[in-house]
């Protein structure tokens, strides 16, 4: 995790998702895409934390009666 926040903050001081990609291939051996490194500095910027946010309401239920049309 704080391996995260440490790549997105890259992301924000560079501005561009790219070279904190780069920079984590450097310092930490870790592979990632630049489109990952952006998902993770917009949660950081919006949320100021890196956890997911669960949506709100009733979590999805599949029964048998969902796929009747099958």
């Amino acid at each position: 995790m704080q391996q995260q926040i440490t790549i997105a903050a890259w992301a924000i001081t560079y501005v561009n998702d790219r070279e904190a990609a780069r920079r984590a291939r450097r310092e930490f051996n870790v592979a990632l895409q630049p489109s990952t490194v952006g998902k993770w500095r917009k949660r950081l910027l919006e949320t100021g934390r890196m956890q997911k946010i669960k949506p709100p309401g009733r979590p999805r239920i599949s029964t048998e009666a969902n796929y009747a049309w099958m």
